[in-house]
């Protein structure tokens, strides 16, 4: 058993707009003590949100800057916009995260969709170039070509009510199907002829890699549902990452080779809430995950790990600034074992990850407060 406190997060955030009001910015710096996907360098103040986005009107706005891809909706949702105390591990892993480039905003009243030209998922403080020295924290852009775009489908309620994953007992009901797929290539990841001593992350579909290996490039896609009427909420997806390569991974047990991977992840969740203070909830996730990075001693790194994962607990809410919530969770299967990508999604969601040893019958208990 282990047990310990931690400051979650400690975020900071600027926002306005100059100009005139078509012109709006955000910068976000956030400290986390946890390790955090979207924020991997643990004990350090990282920049999340840098921005700026021009409004044209009419429903089309131009956004340049640093931003969440434009892919899972879990993801896209503010962090103390969730209905559980961290993201599911699902959502950790697939994520895009936080990414450099432009986007293409349009919204209207029954549609929205948003497209990006960018470096990558996970390609925040990134660089232009490609190379990687001495670990992914100096790592520079590893795509020539990366895109994302997400489309969604209001049946009915507003846009607004669908910031949170939560429902207030004065919800009107409403209902958002979404879609979103992003390609990415990889070509840069040994654009410059030769090794660099250190192993770079790539994405959710590799993993891993040693800098000597080349990809074919991954899709990422994910359907997903969101449903709430009078304080009660209800949301599910599922995300799919396939894709190729030739080269190494980091773990010497994996010789280069040839392979073609494909991960799968399900997340399905709801809340109810009985008062405006106190609302009950329950979330199940699935993940299937076949690379590198899943299982140490996998033959050429061809290995299955299945996560299976309930969890449930209570928010009590004190007006709509302060939440306190305490959750139970439980591995219905083994906890993925991971050489080096996986761990940070399963740290990030309160998970310990151990890359040598079995880890079934784990389970967690998490009560947070929360300001905002």
């Amino acid at each position: 058993s282990t047990w310990a406190f931690e400051n979650r997060r400690t975020q900071m955030a600027f926002s306005g707009n100059v100009v005139d009001p078509s012109w709006t910015y955000m910068a976000r710096l956030n400290y986390g003590s946890a390790i955090d996907p979207y924020t991997p360098f643990a004990g350090e103040v990282v920049l999340q949100d840098a921005w700026v986005n021009k409004d044209f009107g009419n429903g089309v706005g131009l956004k340049v800057g640093q931003f969440k891809s434009p892919f899972m909706a879990e993801s896209l949702r503010n962090d103390g916009a969730q209905l559980t105390a961290e993201r599911s591990v699902v959502d950790y892993y697939f994520s895009g995260g936080y990414t450099q480039g432009i986007m293409l905003n349009y919204t209207q009243d029954m549609f929205r969709a948003m497209g990006s030209y960018n470096n990558g998922p996970r390609g925040q403080n990134g660089t232009w170039t490609p190379r990687a020295e001495n670990g992914p924290e100096n790592m520079g852009n590893v795509n020539s070509i990366s895109l994302a775009g997400r489309v969604e489908f209001k049946a009915m309620g507003s846009w607004s009510q669908f910031d949170t994953e939560s429902s207030l007992k004065s919800d009107e009901s409403g209902l958002v199907i979404g879609a979103a797929i992003q390609y990415y290539n990889n070509r840069g990841l040994n654009a410059d002829g030769n090794a660099q001593y250190a192993p770079v992350v790539v994405s959710p579909v590799y993993g891993t890699l040693w800098p000597d290996s080349t990809t074919t490039g991954a899709i990422d896609w994910t359907v997903d549902a969101a449903f709430k009427s009078g304080g009660m909420s209800l949301s599910a997806a599922f995300v799919g990452a396939n894709g190729s390569y030739t080269g190494s991974y980091v773990d010497t047990a994996w010789p280069a080779s040839d392979g073609t991977y494909s991960s799968y992840g399900m997340v399905v969740q709801g809340g109810y809430r009985f008062t405006d203070s106190l609302e009950a909830f329950g979330r199940w996730e699935w993940m299937n995950v076949q690379n590198a990075a899943s299982t140490p001693g996998g033959d050429n790194g061809d290995a299955t790990d299945v996560n299976n994962i309930l969890t449930f607990g209570v928010n009590v809410y004190a007006g709509t600034n302060m939440k306190w919530t305490t959750q139970f969770g439980i591995s219905l299967s083994d906890i993925g074992n991971s050489e080096f990508y996986s761990q940070t999604e399963l740290n990030g969601a309160g998970w310990n990850p151990d890359s040598n040893t079995s880890n079934s019958d784990q389970m967690n208990v998490i009560s947070q407060l929360q300001i905002m």
